[in-house]
């Protein structure tokens, strides 16, 4: 499937008396708290990438290093830096409405066009395209590139062949993912702007289950799957545990997307939600066949990992029905001690979720 890039545009910076205004290359601000925040929620879903690239501004690299938090190095990288915004730096939107009222206009109609002493989006997507290739023949690996959305946009005119006066200039919120595919020497564009909780629509999971061919049994399996998950969910909820049902419901239905494919399945369905951006989702899937320890509070990915075991085709079982029926299933000496290690995680975790429930 090639490698991925993650472009992650930096959190929500901090703001001279909270009102925005136009800052590019030239202007150093840091994260104000709710950026911090928005940082902070990538944390659990880049554990599988070795290093993370960022722009030398503030905002770029404190978002990187919230990201890594000491697991893998920041390497910065000046062609990162946002896009130069020319005679409009600094200046609050509506200074710009005032002393540009026709180039203001103009760019309204065409956000191609550019301030006085500007970066083009042709000169910008040049350096990025190239900056990104750079990282690319670094590494073999997938990477994390923590950077600015005019410079994200840049690239998404590029490589997406956008028309700046028939095609909408596409927002990307603070905190927001972009994903590009490189394969055959060749960026492709597979997610744009989408924030960790964000989850496929039942459409989109229709239309996976049918590109996949996800056979009828295991879709039935799935349903059954997340009529667990939604009991499990609810009874947290009802007790202060909140948990994301919208992600829960899509990590459910597409557990076994690939199911057809063996004991990778897991793995190849994280790759197909992460390369649409479902970062969320991507981590519950991968982890619904052998799950790390149990030593934080309870989340999607432990609730799809328990409901997972509760359920045997589509009918309802108890833990140990579930494992007593598979043991027979494990020939070698290595298959039996990581089937008593996944016994044990959901028995850790459905102990958990009772003493949430109040019981014994």
């Amino acid at each position: 499937m090639g490698q991925y890039v993650f472009l992650i545009r930096h959190g929500k910076p901090l703001f001279p008396d909270n009102k925005s205004f136009c800052i590019g290359s030239r202007t150093d601000v840091p994260l104000c708290d709710e950026g911090m925040k928005q940082t902070q929620a990538w944390i659990p879903y880049f554990d599988f990438i070795e290093s993370i690239y960022c722009s030398p501004l503030l905002r770029s690299k404190k978002t990187a290093e919230i990201i890594a938090s000491g697991r893998f190095p920041v390497q910065e990288m000046t062609a990162l830096r946002e896009i130069n915004v020319g005679l409009w730096e600094g200046k609050s939107f509506q200074e710009i409405r005032r002393q540009y009222p026709d180039l203001y206009q103009k760019r309204g109609d065409n956000w191609a066009v550019v301030p006085l002493g500007a970066e083009t989006l042709d000169q910008a997507a040049d350096r990025m395209q190239q900056v990104v290739l750079k990282i690319l023949a670094k590494t073999a690996h997938n990477a994390v590139v923590v950077t600015h959305e005019g410079s994200i946009r840049a690239l998404m005119y590029r490589l997406m062949r956008l028309n700046p006066r028939i095609d909408v200039m596409f927002r990307q919120p603070y905190g927001s993912v972009t994903v590009l595919n490189y394969t055959d020497n060749e960026l492709i564009v597979t997610a744009v702007g989408k924030l960790p909780d964000d989850s496929p629509s039942i459409k989109e999971i229709h239309e996976l289950w049918d590109d996949y061919g996800t056979p009828v049994n295991v879709r039935e399996h799935c349903l059954a799957v997340w009529d667990e998950c939604w009991r499990i969910s609810n009874y947290l909820l009802d007790r202060k545990v909140f948990v994301s049902q919208k992600a829960l419901h899509a990590a459910a239905l597409l557990h076994d997307l690939c199911r057809s494919s063996g004991r990778v399945h897991p793995q190849m369905a994280a790759t197909i939600l992460r390369e649409r951006g479902y970062m969320k989702v991507a981590k519950s899937i991968e982890q619904h066949h052998c799950i790390p320890e149990i030593k934080r509070e309870i989340n999607e990915a432990s609730i799809l990992y328990l409901a997972d075991k509760r359920v045997c085709g589509n009918k309802k079982v108890t833990l140990e029905e579930r494992f007593a029926s598979s043991w027979s299933k494990c020939l070698t000496a290595e298959a039996k001690i990581n089937h008593q290690k996944q016994y044990n995680a959901a028995i850790r975790i459905q102990r958990m979720i009772e003493q949430e429930e109040g019981k014994p």
